[in-house]
């Protein structure tokens, strides 16, 4: 359906079907904004309590008549005033529903919002607050955030269309209901950003076959180390492979354990093919994967620094301005230790590719796998709206790919053209727009609301951006290209379906799930650290190790977990 959608996106474009989404706020009586935006209000309904008429599902304006709603919102540092920005005229103008927004800072956004539920004062409802797992679920069955499967049922059009069956049920509570909605942005790179990077140049230097498993890793890094991999005449300046303990998944033993077990960087639980949810930092093949890494270390073809250093520390080592000194770097990019390509005298990056996960002695090769692209906790009506059904339309239409694109990059003209004909996008795929300027979240801007307003972001759209292919260096100069390229080709193929999915939890098993999850989580990385840097014995301590498990409720974590996923996948599996 996604396909289907983003190639009749493109027929529109190419038709100028967007150039409603100009200045003027493009609503209009006579024709829609774009393809999926429609103006007509030939048939309407009515709420029953209220009596308010709205248009059909899908077609703007919602109401005939403005309607005023309360928002409670972050106030980021990156967007100047939601009241006043770009998209909220514009979506208002589409509408005919007015926002007023409550803006929160962001350092105070979560206690300020407990404050609000705490009390009897509440806005019509919350959007981006940081909303938790326990908020949803506590205050949907209260009663205080109300239930929006209703709602979908009999008003929505683009939510429907946005969210699969698996979708939905990972915003669906433990009794059945639909407080909030989730976010869509389904960044590509990031679903499969357990990466490592490797120097071809070295691998071209001295001969060497792109490694496949973890024996030609360690045939590599050997040579790395004892063969003057870099070419300066000293054998000895070499740095097989480094990481880092802070970074963006720069762990060296997270990225290599992969051949060993799936690992998620985190809980250390994977899903089987028959929806059971294991523990694996406890197995013969987490043991199997510690040997190995530890084996690399200690023959220093991992330097060791990499247990604990920060991502800043790796990159004096890794992004020295004089010389290019390391093979193998760890990271979800390969800015986080080797540095910015354009700030680099050297431009070292462009020596790297990226290193798949290798296969394992056992046949295991895989990539972490995070699919999905939703943000939870982003939008709930609370009890006090007195036209849910509105509020919840103009939700609904924010998912609509007209709002989506300016949500994300403003008004034609300001922060996004259309394409030229012809032109590409980031995936390879006719373009569907061309931006001006990036979702930018460093520098104060109003012409967007990106990672604020709900929208539907999904692949299709994100890697939609036109991309001029003629510049033979714009691979270098656009990182969104790159990322895609190389995760495309070296990352992507070891997806696994192994990933849990997001749980929603009543607040006592939530509460007992963190607490369970806290202590295993930190002897897990402790542990494992300690028997990496051998101040533990994989044989003489080891069932030691597995044993603290009993102590540490491991079985009682997995019941919790297993309860949730089953309650709420169960029917979409």
């Amino acid at each position: 359906m996604k396909k289907t959608l983003a190639l009749l996106i493109c027929a529109m474009l190419s038709a100028s079907a967007l150039a409603g989404c100009g200045g003027d706020g493009g609503s209009s009586s006579s024709g829609t904004t774009s393809g999926d935006a429609s103006t007509s209000s030939s048939t309407s309904s009515s709420t029953e309590e209220t009596g308010v008429t709205m248009s059909a599902p899908g077609e703007f304006p919602i109401v005939e008549e403005t309607m005023e709603f309360n928002i409670t919102t972050v106030q980021t540092n990156y967007v100047l005033d939601a009241n006043t920005n770009d998209f909220t005229t514009w979506y208002e103008d589409l509408t005919n529903i007015h926002i007023n927004y409550e803006q929160i800072p962001d350092s105070a956004i979560s206690e300020k919002v407990s404050l609000i539920l705490a009390s009897n004062e509440l806005p019509d409802a919350f959007l981006y607050c940081s909303l938790t797992a326990s908020d949803i679920v506590n205050y949907g069955a209260q009663g205080v955030f109300l239930d929006l499967a209703p709602m979908i049922d009999e008003y929505g059009y683009y939510i429907p269309e946005a969210f699969d069956e698996e979708m939905m049920a990972s915003m669906t509570a433990p009794d059945g209901g639909l407080y909030c909605l989730a976010n869509i942005n389904e960044c590509y790179h990031c679903m499969y950003s357990g990466r490592a990077w490797i120097n071809q140049t070295w691998l071209d230097n001295l001969g060497l076959e792109y490694p496949e498993t973890t024996e030609d890793l360690y045939n590599v890094l050997k040579a790395f180390k004892e063969q003057d991999a870099n070419g300066n005449g000293d054998p000895n300046d070499e740095i097989p492979m480094i990481g880092d303990d802070t970074g963006w998944n720069g762990k060296v033993w997270d990225f290599l354990m992969q051949s060993f077990v799936y690992n998620d960087y985190s809980s250390r639980i994977a899903l089987d093919e028959n929806g059971q949810i294991n523990f694996v930092a406890n197995t013969e093949a987490w043991r199997d994967g510690l040997r190995y890494i530890r084996q690399l270390i200690e023959e220093g073809l991992i330097d060791p620094v990499s247990l604990t250093q920060t991502d800043a520390q790796a990159q004096t080592i890794a992004g020295n301005p004089d010389s290019i000194d390391v093979g193998v770097v760890t990271g979800a990019t390969w800015w986080s230790e080797l540095g910015a390509d354009l700030a680099d005298p050297l431009q070292r990056s462009r020596q790297y590719v990226g290193l798949s996960p290798l296969e394992g002695p056992d046949g295991v090769r895989n990539v972490l796998t995070s699919e999905g692209g939703l943000t939870t906790g982003q939008f709930a009506i609370t009890n006090q709206c007195e036209n849910p059904e509105v509020l919840f339309r103009w939700a609904d239409g924010c998912f609509s790919y007209d709002a989506t694109l300016v949500s994300s990059y403003g008004l034609e003209g300001t922060g996004w053209n259309q394409p030229e004909e012809g032109a590409l996008g980031i995936n390879g795929e006719p373009a569907l727009y061309d931006s001006v300027t990036w979702e930018d979240t460093t520098t104060v801007q109003n012409w967007s609301m990106s990672n604020i307003a709900l929208s539907n972001r999904t692949n299709e759209f994100r890697l939609g951006d036109a991309v001029d292919m003629s510049d033979p260096d714009v691979e270098f100069t656009n990182s969104e290209l790159r990322l895609y390229n190389e995760t495309s080709k070296y990352f992507e193929p070891y997806r696994s379906d192994a990933q849990v999915p997001s749980l929603l939890m009543t607040a006592e098993e939530s509460s007992e799930r963190s607490l369970i999850e806290t202590q295993i989580q930190d002897y897990v990385l402790e542990q494992s650290v300690n028997f990496l840097a051998g101040n533990l014995d994989l044989d003489a301590d080891w069932d030691a190790y597995v044993a603290e498990f009993d102590n540490l409720q491991l079985d009682r974590y997995l019941e919790l977990m297993q309860t949730a996923y089953d309650r709420q996948y169960g029917s979409a599996n």
